[in-house]
């Protein structure tokens, strides 16, 4: 699953929980739980939503409040 979510988040530069989870099929928990020790190891940033932008964005139906996941280690 390491390599699976690496190449996913490769491709899109940047992703939410609740896209990963759509995308792989899988619960939000299971790739969560996936997550962590990427980045325990730092090869996977979280990236924690700016409440300015949760705030601004809020009505337009983006996800701007979610938690975001970026690699930054090849």
């Amino acid at each position: 699953m390491h390599e699976e979510l690496r190449a996913f988040l490769l491709k899109r530069k940047i992703a939410s929980l609740s896209e990963m989870s759509e995308h792989f099929r899988l619960g939000p928990e299971i790739i969560e739980t996936h997550l962590e020790d990427l980045v325990a190891s730092g090869c996977v940033l979280k990236k924690k939503p700016d409440p300015f932008a949760a705030v601004c964005f809020s009505g337009c139906g983006g996800s701007a409040a979610e938690i975001r996941y970026q690699w930054v280690s090849r």
